[in-house]
């Protein structure tokens, strides 16, 4: 499922205070790291372009074609911020004016998009459609990603959008809720009872909405306290869901909300800064929200069960499994801290419906992680990028046994990477 991503400005505060139709392939090296040539490739319009052949309909997306250089310039300014895969060989990132895809896995990464668009969410339903959130433009495909064409959008930019077939989906726009029915091209308002923040649907009737999330945080709702409602009416109808009860309760606070058919809720709570770290919760409910469980919380002291000090992103695999990214700014800094989180990144597990959790650091990894995806408890991605420059080295990683280990596959802005394998530390606090 998408992952979404909670803590990169509060971590950068932190720090401070401790084109063409035939578009380039990447091509991965056995050790699992790219090798591209160096030569720069203009941004193209808004439009469509291509580094994969048009799959059949209801088949595979094929491994990208060989194709001319890659677009690898610091002149692109290009990065890296989000990461979504439907199985375990076809997905995308995108970032910074690029959008890549693959087919097998990682092995290849080739360029389908070149275009004035910073993209901060994906989604899609197979390997045909999908969906990339701009700053300023929504974009669709609906041939793999041979076209990204830009769709509609209702009156406001979509913040974030989830959809459930080719043509129905939910976006957030502004405070407010959309349906679409045509796959984005028009989107129609739903009446909410709240403004809302973040949205996730499990059928085209049934879903929640929460008056704050993660990717609105910066904005300023009213003071109503943290609120989440329910349908099963597409909107006709709301019901207030109890939530669980944290230190910081008072006001609203951001969330993360993922669900899992038939009614699964994954809900991180993102909670008040603190010299080093920011308090969070991450709860699990089995029944739409009438109850809840905490997984893993870090309520503001330095929990060392936590992945991190900032949570970072959330992925949700199914109703049992879910991971949890963490982070630790003054980690990076020397000297080499003696605390609890002896890496500045960590990926936190559970596979048992939040009856236990297990972290997993990455050590020697100087980058901001973005953004993460699991397909199945054991193989996932991740995106990260380095933040001591303004724009620098990203870099895509994959695990084939739950995060314990990862494999860097391509770093965008290197001309040379050096084949990396990172292992897992067991986690001994960033105080």
């Amino acid at each position: 499922m998408k992952a979404q991503y909670a803590g990169l400005p509060l971590l950068l505060a932190l720090l401070a205070a401790c084109g063409s139709k035939q578009q380039p392939i990447i091509s991965s090296a056995g050790t699992g790291n790219a090798q591209a040539n160096q030569a720069s490739v203009s941004a193209s319009s808004l439009g469509s372009a291509s580094a994969v052949d048009t799959p059949p309909a209801g088949g595979p997306l094929p491994a990208p074609a060989a194709a001319a250089t890659a677009a690898n310039s610091a002149e692109s300014r290009q990065d890296l911020r989000t990461v979504l895969f439907v199985d375990g060989n076809r997905g995308w990132v995108a970032g910074a004016n690029l959008i890549l895809a693959t087919g097998d896995g990682g092995q290849n990464w080739a360029v389908q998009y070149l275009g004035p668009q910073v993209i901060y969410h994906l989604d899609a339903i197979d390997a045909l459609h999908a969906w990339a959130v701009g700053e300023h433009q929504l974009l669709r495909t609906t041939d793999g990603g041979r076209n990204w064409q830009a769709a509609g959008e209702p009156g406001a930019p979509v913040e974030a959008v989830h959809f459930l077939s080719a043509s129905v989906g939910y976006g957030v726009a502004a405070g407010a809720l959309y349906q679409t029915r045509d796959g984005g091209v028009t989107w129609h308002p739903v009446a909410t009872p709240i403004p809302v923040g973040g949205q996730c649907f499990v059928n085209e009737s049934t879903g929640w909405i929460v008056n704050v999330n993660g990717f609105t945080a910066g904005q300023s709702p009213p003071q109503t306290g943290t609120r989440m409602f329910t349908t099963t009416s597409a909107g006709q109808a709301w019901r207030e869901v109890p939530l669980p009860q944290s230190s910081d309760s008072g006001y609203p606070l951001p969330q993360q909300l993922q669900c899992v058919a038939p009614g699964v809720l994954w809900d991180l709570v993102l909670g008040s800064g603190y010299a080093g770290g920011q308090g969070y919760w991450f709860y699990r409910s089995p029944d739409g929200g009438q109850t809840w469980q905490e997984v893993v919380a870090n309520p503001g002291s330095g929990n060392p069960r936590a992945p991190g000090p900032v949570a970072g992103a959330l992925s949700t695999v199914n109703g049992s499994t879910a991971y949890l990214s963490g982070m630790c700014g003054p980690c990076s800094l020397p000297p080499a801290p003696t605390s609890s989180w002896p890496a500045p990144l960590a990926i936190g597990r559970t596979t048992d419906a939040g009856a236990t959790w297990q972290n997993f650091s990455i050590p020697d990894m100087p980058y901001t992680l973005n953004d993460i995806a699991f397909v199945d408890p054991n193989t996932g991605w991740l995106v990260a990028q380095r933040s001591s420059v303004a724009v620098g080295e990203s870099a895509i990683l994959t695990t084939r046994d739950g995060g314990r280990t990862w494999n860097r596959q391509f770093t965008l802005g290197a001309p040379n990477p050096t084949p990396t394998r990172h292992s897992s530390a067991t986690p001994s606090s960033c105080s």
